[in-house]
């Protein structure tokens, strides 16, 4: 487990530090280095095989998307060969294999970049009742409204969900920062404008 563990954590450093240079001979010849010395390091490493592929696989899911609200089930899709895949690419040092991943990786940083500027400008709607349901449930329960347990099902899913999250962080530094409701719905044109203004300047210079 230490082996598979250090592999993985190593090789998502080198993935995200070279998101942009994933099929190079350099990151190869990293990913090489990293396994020699992996294996010099530990008395039993793992055989590469299945079973040790797919463990890589969902650790590298939950590193990449943990909550499920990065990617679309079709983008996962496009790379969910990976689960039986990866034993193999590291045995043969074939790096050709991340293509799909920083592919979509890429897209979900896209994507998100721009929806974070559309709505530095979009006025926000605040009617009605909004609904959010965490992705998993230690209790085993669902909600088939939320579809849970699932990756988006469409580009217009995900936006609307990033559009909830995004009213929801607003809303919560309003309430932090107005010490009364009266107060609160006093200065709240003003002050969604520029707290909602401030959430996505801040997650904008992260992402970028």
């Amino acid at each position: 487990m230490k082996f598979r563990l250090t592999l993985f954590i190593i090789c998502c450093f080198l993935f995200l530090n070279n998101i942009t240079l994933a099929q190079t001979a350099d990151f190869c010849t990293q990913i090489d280095l990293v396994q020699k010395a992996t294996k010099a390091a530990h008395f039993t490493p793992k055989t590469y095989d299945n079973n040790m592929s797919s463990g890589i696989y969902k650790l590298f899911l939950e590193f990449l998307d943990e909550d499920q609200v990065n990617f679309t089930q079709a983008q996962v899709d496009s790379f969910s060969h990976l689960e039986k895949n990866i034993d193999n690419a590291l045995r043969n040092n074939d790096c050709n294999v991340l293509h799909a991943v920083t592919r979509e990786y890429k897209a979900y940083v896209t994507a998100r970049i721009a929806f974070l500027k559309d709505n530095l400008t979009a006025e926000q709607d605040y009617t009605g009742i909004d609904k959010l349901v965490s992705k998993s449930y230690n209790d085993g329960s669902t909600d088939d409204d939320e579809n849970e347990n699932e990756y988006f099902d469409s580009d217009e899913s995900r936006l609307k969900t990033w559009s909830k999250f995004l009213r929801l962080e607003v809303l919560s530094r309003i309430a932090r920062t107005q010490p009364t409701l009266s107060q609160a719905q006093e200065t709240f044109k003003t002050e969604e404008l520029r707290i909602r203004t401030l959430c996505i300047n801040e997650e904008l210079c992260a992402m970028e």
